[in-house]
């Protein structure tokens, strides 16, 4: 009677073709140096791994799998993918610069504050005009592990203020109103402000991203371009002016605090970064009188699309662990499965032809440009834990015959 070592079904002889590792030798984890051998997928090392010795039939000009496991009847396929999965390396992860696409419906950001120690209240009817939806682009060097965000001419970011109402004062602090993405004012005398053409950007040196998030104290927000606060007052004892006060410089550039957040699904990655930025003012047209702050609180929300890499079939850029389970999950599959039921090469089975895809490109990433990252040996073990699951339910079946 053969063993479960004797008889390899097609689908696990092709899965085991695939473990033919392109580098030569490794090291195992405990240092030790693993070769490849002539047989397929079978290894051999120095630690007594399964198929350990036995070198003459390694060398055989003809070394089947089958042949293999029927030699050691103690080998059995777990073990041999067991050993085989140590052979999953990686590269160094490259970056890929990245534009994000600020989501206007999901972006937004509101003003408070104080003027000459008074709250600032919306121009509008109810309080409106502290509030605004932002649109623009983020750009970002990107990689698995981390993010570095950029403003650059060929990859800027621009986060940019909607007009929210027609305010007062006029352009400059002159008479009457217009447009403006922020409007307000405070109790005492007569005194109005508007923010107009209020670009913002974020800068930084390369931030860890972990389990999808990313610390934001490394990001300096400054504003750009035109953005600019215009101001006029009528106070009883203290008089009138009016003017404009750029926001553009060193004195309104601040760190970000608290976490961001980055996922990613269906092939659109999705940064989240909440926003929390204080404006300060100091002798407002020469006047002591007049100091005062405005606290810009809210979030962006941007998103990229991501490549499609062969093998990621939940579509979060990454061809990983988890799209083996996709695989793993709905193997076998006859016919009408999809991309997202790890159907690979889109002829409606999952099969074994679709594994060959996803272990052809794992471990990859659509955030580092498709190229291996560093991963663990997760995707080969849960082949393992799959491949032996196939075996005991058709080996029970078998049984069942009997």
């Amino acid at each position: 009677m053969k063993s479960n070592c004797d008889v390899v079904p097609p689908d696990v002889k092709l899965v085991l073709a695939t473990i033919k590792i392109k580098s030569r030798k490794l090291l195992t984890p405990a240092g030790g140096v693993i070769k490849l051998n002539a047989c397929e997928g079978i290894l051999q090392n120095n630690a007594g791994i399964c198929c350990q010795g036995r070198q003459a039939a390694l060398n055989r000009k003809r070394c089947s799998v089958k042949m293999c496991l029927r030699f050691w009847p103690g080998c059995t396929l777990s073990a041999v993918l067991s050993a085989a999965a140590v052979f999953m390396i990686s590269t160094p992860a490259k970056a890929t610069i990245r534009h994000y696409s600020i989501v206007q419906a999901e972006s937004q950001i509101a003003a408070s504050g104080d003027v000459a120690n008074l709250p600032i209240a919306g121009q509008g009817a109810g309080g409106t005009g502290l509030s605004t939806t932002y649109t623009g682009t983020i750009s970002a060097n990107r990689t698995t592990t981390g993010i570095t965000f950029l403003n650059t001419v060929l990859d800027p970011t621009t986060v940019d203020a909607d007009v929210s109402g027609t305010w007062k004062p006029g352009v400059g602090g002159g008479a009457g109103s217009a447009p403006g993405d922020y409007g307000g004012k405070i109790n005492l005398g007569t005194t109005n402000f508007a923010i107009r053409d209020l670009v913002g950007t974020f800068l930084s040196s390369e931030i860890p991203v972990s389990s999808g998030g990313f610390d934001l104290s490394s990001i300096l927000f400054s504003f750009i371009g035109n953005s600019a606060f215009d101001y006029s007052y009528d106070i009883f004892l203290v008089g009138s002016g009016s003017g404009r006060q750029s926001l553009v410089g060193s004195d309104f550039t601040s760190g970000l605090t608290g976490s961001g957040t980055i996922s990613a699904a269906n092939f659109v990655e999705k940064l989240t970064i909440p926003v929390n930025v204080t404006i300060p003012f100091e002798d407002l047209n020469g006047i002591a009188a007049l100091d005062g702050q405005l606290t810009l609180t809210g979030q962006v929300v941007a998103t990229a699309i991501l490549p499609m890499t062969p093998g990621d079939f939940n579509g979060d850029g990454n061809v990983d662990g988890a799209d083996f389970v996709a695989w793993q999950t709905h193997f076998p599959t006859a016919s009408g499965a999809t991309l997202a039921e790890g159907d690979a090469n889109g002829d409606g089975a999952v099969d074994g032809a679709d594994f060959v895809i996803w272990q052809t490109h794992f471990p990859s990433s659509g955030a580092a440009g498709a190229a291996p990252v560093p991963e663990p040996a997760t995707g080969m073990l849960l082949l393992v834990g799959a491949l032996a699951a196939w075996r005991r339910k058709r080996s029970s079946g078998a049984r069942r015959k009997h």
